[in-house]
């Protein structure tokens, strides 16, 4: 019962169809008119095309770890190529080049960018599409825009040009490094400070005496100076508790240890001496004598520890001194020999500088215009057009009643 009903039903449809048969021959009728409309009224679109050839760099191997860096074999210079042509500066250039051969609606950088592209074609090349209202007018703004390109190629690379500039600074380091090493040796033959103490010492004799050798000779004299003061006062002191020992237990003067005065400062000062000492017959006046050379004595040791430590601090202040000038004689050969190192790089690199761009294919006026063909259009028209009455005479029919 089901299938004798869906049997009926397409009956029923295809006998509509067949009634109604104009439906769908009118339909058809409008969408080929629609179309012959869209085609007649529609601007030809035409695209023409122009090919530069953009050369990688081409490594000369040189064996020399001075070099670091040359080249990046990662780096596609097409990039740079595209980002340059695709600037409102680039459109502008083309813009005065065409002048009054351009149309007005492109005379303006970001209409005339719409109508062209910059694309990677190959492993070398790029390709430049120019759209416009006709063909010629399409190749010559192709053909313009390749120019362009090349030229401020050119232009970029002869604004690139770091080895004058680094020479002119490589001259100002080496002057530089030269007055450093002028300075440091200049100072080293003034202070001796490069002379061993012993007979180089002697050699240069009065020479030395604002010298660092000099000085730190007379710091060892000094020291030694005031270690033997010191020991002497030591002694002194000794031999002034024997004598108060001496005067408390009644010891007779000849019993003394009178040796422990038998030094060289003593023997030079002559006032404490073993033979003075023997020669006193009072224990008071002796003790007297002993305080008084204690006291000179220590007077002396203050001076010469002044002595020392001024002595200590020339040195320091000589050597801060040497170590910066030093200091500045390094860093002036280490820039000196960056330099060097930047400046072969970029001789080397300017031997392995690519070629000028070139114009692999100039843009050729297209015969064809963009868009849909003719008369794929219209059948595809007619088509829908014809399928557009079908389904309404379906609808239509759907909508009537079914008689029983």
């Amino acid at each position: 019962m089901e299938s004798a009903r869906e049997e009926f039903d397409v009956q029923r449809y295809i006998a509509a169809v067949t009634r109604y048969w104009w439906v769908p021959l009118i339909t058809a009728a409008l969408g080929l008119l629609a179309a012959a409309g869209v085609l007649l009224l529609r601007s030809p679109t035409y695209t023409a095309e122009a090919t530069l050839l953009v050369p990688s760099p081409s490594l000369l191997w040189r064996y020399d770890s001075a070099i670091q860096t040359v080249y990046n074999p990662r780096q596609d210079a097409r990039d740079d190529v595209i980002a340059v042509a695709q600037t409102d500066d680039m459109a502008k250039r083309v813009i005065t080049a065409l002048g009054d051969r351009l149309p007005p609606d492109l005379r303006s950088p970001e209409q005339l960018s719409r109508q062209v592209r910059v694309l990677k074609s190959g492993d070398s090349f790029i390709t430049i599409r120019a759209r416009a209202s006709s063909p010629d007018l399409a190749a010559t703004i192709a053909n313009t825009y390749a120019e362009q390109i090349r030229q401020r190629a050119v232009e970029l690379q002869l604004q690139q040009d770091p080895l004058g500039a680094l020479r002119t600074l490589l001259k100002e380091q080496e002057d530089d490094f030269q007055t450093a090493e002028s300075n440091l040796e200049a100072y080293r033959a003034k202070t001796g400070i490069h002379l061993n103490m012993g007979g180089q010492l002697a050699i240069r004799g009065e020479q030395l005496v604002s010298g660092v050798a000099y000085v730190k000779n007379e710091l060892i004299l000094k020291n030694a100076l005031l270690a033997d003061y010191r020991d002497t006062i030591d002694r002194v002191r000794l031999f002034r508790e024997a004598v108060q020992q001496a005067r408390s237990t009644g010891t007779p003067l000849g019993q003394l240890p009178v040796e422990l005065l038998d030094t060289q400062i003593l023997r030079t000062r002559g006032r404490v001496t073993p033979d003075t000492v023997r020669r006193q017959t009072s224990i008071d006046a002796l003790l007297a004598l002993l305080d008084d050379e204690e006291a000179a004595l220590s007077r002396v040791v203050s001076q010469l520890d002044q002595d020392v430590q001024a002595r200590q601090a020339e040195i320091a202040r000589m050597d801060l001194k040497m170590d910066r000038l030093e200091d500045e004689l390094s860093l002036a050969r280490e820039s000196v020999n960056h330099l060097k190192r930047k400046i072969r790089e970029l001789e080397l690199a300017a031997r392995v500088e690519s070629s000028a761009i070139q114009l692999a294919a100039p843009a050729l006026p297209p015969t064809h215009s963009e868009g849909l063909p003719a008369v794929p259009t219209l059948i595809l028209a007619a088509l829908l057009g014809l399928g557009v009455g079908i389904v309404l005479v379906l609808g239509w029919e759907t909508l009537q009643p079914v008689a029983e």
